[in-house]
C-alpha cells in the first residue's frame, strides 16, 4: 500500500502483508529514517496526493513523514 494510506489503515496493511506472505517469502527490512525536509519536499511535487482526501488546504499528515518500510522478496 502506498504512503500515507498504509499507516492510516494498519489493519488493512497487515491483511495485505498476510496475503503476500502466502504467495512469496518476504523479509521485513529496517525502516529508513527521514532526513531533513527531503521527503516532504518530494511529496509536495505530487499535488494530487498532497491534498487531503476530502479536499481542502494541503496538509502534511504525520504518516507522510513516517519512515518508509521495505521488504525483501526471497526465493
Amino acid at each position: 500500500m502506498d504512503m500515507p494510506y498504509a499507516q492510516q489503515r494498519p489493519r488493512r496493511l497487515k491483511l495485505r502483508e498476510t496475503e503476500v506472505r502466502k504467495k512469496v517469502n518476504i523479509e521485513e527490512l529496517e525502516s529508513l529514517p527521514i532526513i531533513g525536509d527531503r521527503k516532504h519536499n518530494a511529496f509536495k511535487l505530487y499535488v494530487s496526493q498532497y491534498l487531503t482526501i476530502d479536499g481542502g488546504e494541503p496538509l502534511v499528515d504525520p504518516e507522510i513523514l513516517a519512515p518508509e518500510k521495505y521488504w525483501r522478496v526471497l526465493k
